[in-house]
């Protein structure tokens, strides 16, 4: 898959089933969640570059280690 952040054509989606969003493995990006009511209705893919590199920088610092960041709505601005 494309990573959602960065574009790279190597990144993984790691989903568990039970998870309403997205999780990616990304080799520039790292891992991180993507919450459903951003992902699917296409809300971080009309986001330029840098605003997508933002809202995952914002979701890294607030993460709980051992915790993978997760972008949510609220990230987005």
């Amino acid at each position: 898959m494309d990573c959602p952040i960065c574009g790279a054509g190597e990144a993984e989606d790691i989903t568990v089933r039970t998870f309403d969003g997205v999780s990616v493995w990304c080799p520039r990006c790292g891992e991180f969640d993507i919450a459903g009511t951003v992902y699917h209705p296409g809300m971080l893919q009309r986001l330029d570059h840098d605003q997508r590199l933002s809202a995952l920088e914002k979701a890294k610092k607030q993460a709980k280690s051992p915790d993978r960041p997760m972008i949510t709505s609220y990230l987005l601005s």
